[in-house]
């Protein structure tokens, strides 16, 4: 399955809209597929590094 996401490759860098592959589900496992997303004030904090929380890489 072929999917969009939005991939951040590091702190306080743009974000890039990927096609990217999905593999199969393994045994025991499910796939949903998503329709719709949203993206909000988080994500956009974590991108430029405005989030209060520390990460440990």
């Amino acid at each position: 399955m072929k999917s969009r996401p939005a991939v951040l490759y590091g702190l306080t860098r743009s974000f890039s809209i990927e096609k990217i592959e999905v593999d199969q589900p393994k045994e025991g496992k499910v796939q949903v597929k998503l329709v719709t997303t949203g993206f909000g004030y988080s994500d956009w904090h974590f991108a430029t590094w405005a989030a209060p929380v520390r990460f440990r890489w």
